[in-house]
């Protein structure tokens, strides 16, 4: 990944692992590869688009058996006001909806549970779509939106989508995904009552993300 020349943010993140072969870090952003017996080899990948579109940059450093470097760069903003906050609040007649938010990192389910929750909103959360399907079948009727990350264990986001659908055809979804509209998520993209919004995202993105969710209405 080559970067623009200009100023940068530098992450670093090492840990003294097993490390990884030449050929192996050659690989591990390549959508689907996977050295595991289980999982989706999509997460490095997800790390390097979103950098991607935010005109960032990662490189790994990596010995077998000594371990392992990350190197993250973003760019600077010239100028920007960090100490800036979000004042957004839901209007008064969304305050207090009940959402399910779906997601299987629990960082990222802790990071948006909270996020919601200062919006005035309160929150169920499940762990993966299979549990998201539980919880909206005996919980539907107090539900009012559904945020569900695309990939997850046991049932991803669209099989999640369209078991719910059946339960309630007045679903209102609110997709978070790290990726791209890819072959998943095109299924469901033309579908009157789903929205997305790209990971990660801010606060105010995030509650007007839910105010056009809570508009969409199924056309039939």
């Amino acid at each position: 990944m080559e970067l623009v020349p200009g100023n940068y943010i530098s992450l670093e993140v090492s840990d003294t692992g097993i490390g990884m072969t030449r050929e192996v870090a050659a690989r591990i952003f390549e959508p689907f590869f996977t050295t595991k017996g289980q999982g989706t080899g999509l997460g490095l990948s997800a790390v390097y688009g979103v950098l991607a579109a935010h005109k960032g940059g990662i490189c790994v450093d990596s010995t077998p058996q000594k371990g392992t470097t990350f190197r993250i760069y973003l760019p600077l903003m010239e100028g920007a006001n960090t100490q800036r906050r979000s004042s957004y609040m839901p209007p008064i007649n969304q305050a207090n909806l009940q959402i399910l938010l779906v997601d299987d990192e629990e960082v990222v389910l802790e990071a948006t549970s909270q996020m919601l929750q200062s919006l005035g909103y309160r929150v169920i959360t499940a762990e993966d779509g299979r549990q998201a399907v539980d919880v909206y079948r005996a919980r539907h009727h107090e539900i009012d939106l559904v945020i569900m990350d695309m990939m997850m264990p046991h049932k991803n986001g669209r099989e999640a989508f369209e078991e719910m659908r059946e339960i309630n055809g007045a679903i209102r979804v609110l997709i978070s995904t790290g990726y791209s509209v890819m072959d998943e998520t095109r299924t469901i993209a033309q579908n009157s009552v789903v929205e997305f919004i790209h990971k990660p995202f801010r606060r105010h993105e995030l509650a007007k993300k839910i105010d056009m969710a809570l508009a969409r209405t199924d056309s039939g």
